[in-house]
C-alpha cells in the first residue's frame, strides 16, 4: 500500500503562491521520494536540496514538519531606515564567507565599503527608487534583497540577494526571486535582470533553477584597480507565469 505524508504551510512573499505542499510517497522501498505541486498555480520552493532529492530520495532541508514550521515563520518586509546597520552587518557576514575564492579579500573589503555604506542605501531608498527588503525568519533577519527599474522600460534589475549560510537551501532565495518577479510584474516589467560573478558558480546555479538565463558577459571597472566580471542573467516575465 501507499504511504503518504506531508505539510501545508503558508508562506508570506512567494507572489502568485501563497502555500506549500510537499507529498512524499512510495508503493516499495525502490520507489524514490517525489515531490509535486498539489495544484498547477502552487509553487514549491526549487533549490539544491529539493533537486537532489528528487534523484536520490533524500529527504530535501527545510522540509517535513520541522521545515513546515520554519517557512511558515518566513516573511518578507520592506527595509526600515533603522534596519540599515543590520543589514551592514549581515552583509559583512555573507560576503566574509561566501566571496573568498571568488574575489579577493581586498575586494571584499573595498566593496563592503563602496555598496554598503549607511548613507549609500538610505539614498537609495529615499531618491533613487530602489526597493530595499528584508527576509525574516523565526524572528530573525536572515537575508535582504534590492531591485529597481531600468530605464528602458521594460527590465526590472535584482541588484542584490543575500542569504546566511544557515538559511540556504530551504527555499528562502525563490521566495525572495518570486516576491520581485511578482512586484516587477504589476509594475509592467518583463524581464528581470541581474549581475553575478563568473565565478560564482552556486548562486549561477541558483538561478538558472529560477527561470534565468546567461544573456552576455559584462567586465566593469570600480576602481583602485578592481572589476566586476560578470554574468548578465535575465529571466523572462513574459505570460501569466513568467514563462
Amino acid at each position: 500500500s501507499a504511504g503518504v505524508d506531508g505539510c501545508f504551510a503558508p508562506v508570506t512573499g512567494l507572489g502568485e503562491a501563497s502555500h506549500i505542499w510537499r507529498f512524499r510517497w512510495s508503493k516499495s522501498s525502490a520507489t524514490p521520494t517525489a515531490t509535486t505541486h498539489l495544484k498547477v498555480e502552487l509553487q514549491i520552493p526549487h533549490d539544491t536540496a529539493l533537486g537532489d532529492a528528487q534523484t536520490t530520495g533524500a529527504r530535501p532541508r527545510g522540509f517535513g514538519v520541522r521545515g513546515c514550521e520554519n517557512m511558515s515563520t518566513f516573511n518578507i518586509q520592506p527595509l526600515l531606515i533603522a534596519d540599515i546597520p543590520a543589514v551592514i552587518a549581515l552583509a559583512g557576514v555573507i560576503w566574509r564567507r561566501h566571496y573568498p575564492g571568488i574575489i579577493t579579500h581586498a575586494q571584499i573589503d573595498y566593496m563592503l565599503d563602496m555598496m554598503y555604506a549607511p548613507g549609500v542605501i538610505e539614498d537609495e531608498i529615499t531618491a533613487k527608487g530602489i526597493v530595499w527588503l528584508k527576509a525574516v525568519a523565526g524572528g530573525r533577519l536572515i537575508g535582504f534583497a534590492s531591485y529597481g527599474p531600468q530605464p528602458d522600460g521594460a527590465t526590472m534589475k535584482l541588484h542584490k540577494l543575500y542569504l546566511v549560510h544557515s538559511a540556504r537551501g530551504k527555499g528562502y532565495g525563490t521566495a525572495l526571486i518570486n516576491h520581485i518577479a511578482a512586484a516587477a510584474r504589476a509594475a509592467g516589467r518583463t524581464r528581470l535582470l541581474l549581475a553575478v560573478n563568473k565565478r560564482n558558480t552556486a548562486s549561477i546555479a541558483v538561478y538558472k533553477r529560477n527561470g534565468f538565463v546567461i544573456e552576455k558577459e559584462v567586465k566593469t571597472d570600480i576602481g583602485h584597480g578592481y572589476y566586476m566580471d560578470d554574468f548578465l542573467m535575465v529571466k523572462s516575465l513574459a505570460g501569466p507565469q513568467g514563462i
